[in-house]
């Protein structure tokens, strides 16, 4: 045993001299505190549940520890994580922030949080699919209007919470410039939700849209 004990002796009590020497000066660091903004995570979140808005991105922790351990490329690894392993089913949750669920650097202690409390609503996650109307950013030039215009597919999906999915009725497009156009043109869209709760599917393809504009009789043309 004391062979064993004695084996590298130098190298053991060099390497217990260097701990002891990086213990000195880490608790010789002068404390401090700051607030950092951490985003909040979700893990275990049940399959065909989703959270309904309402949730902060961030939450503004109060963190203390050693000056070196502060430093903004160690913060940028805090993050809230709250575990949703009991939220099995539609309905509203509230999560205490607490130590246990602040993911930190090494030597940074929690101290607050604000706010200190989360709610979630947690929905069925849910599709349908819903008409697409054009959204124009201009109106056609003057002395034109629109005679016939097609929208290919007309219809799209779109998923998320069950109360934002039964809101919407119309999909909308990006915006559509007529200004100059006076005859007839093709252009390729994507489909817009103007509700950041719903999301298309992703097999989703661009739109095309065909218009037709036509000059507008002037009164005199019309009398004849």
């Amino acid at each position: 045993m004391i062979t064993r004990l004695s084996r590298d002796l130098g190298w053991k009590l060099l390497a217990l001299a260097i701990a002891a020497l990086l213990w000195v000066v880490v608790n010789r660091e002068e404390e401090i505190s700051t607030s950092v903004a951490a985003p909040l995570q979700f893990r275990n979140l049940a399959d065909g549940l989703e959270i309904s808005g309402g949730a902060p991105r961030t939450i503004l922790l109060k963190v203390h520890g050693p000056s070196a351990r502060l430093a903004r490329s160690d913060l940028a690894t805090l993050a809230v994580v709250l575990d949703c392993s009991q939220a099995v089913k539609p309905g509203a949750y509230t999560f205490n922030i607490a130590s246990r669920q602040i993911r930190r650097p090494f030597g940074v202690v929690f101290a607050s949080a604000d706010p200190s409390q989360v709610q979630l609503i947690l929905e069925r996650t849910v599709s349908r699919q819903v008409r697409v109307d054009p959204t124009y950013a201009s109106p056609p030039p003057s002395g034109y209007t629109v005679a016939s215009y097609s929208i290919t597919p007309d219809r799209v999906r779109v998923a998320g919470p069950e109360s934002h999915v039964r809101r919407i009725d119309v999909a909308g497009t990006d915006p559509i410039d007529l200004d100059g156009v006076v005859s007839r043109t093709e252009l390729h869209l994507a489909a817009h939700l103007s509700d950041p709760e719903l999301r298309l599917d992703p097999t989703t393809p661009l739109l095309t849209y065909k218009v037709v504009l036509e000059k507008v009789p002037t009164k005199k043309e019309a009398t004849h």
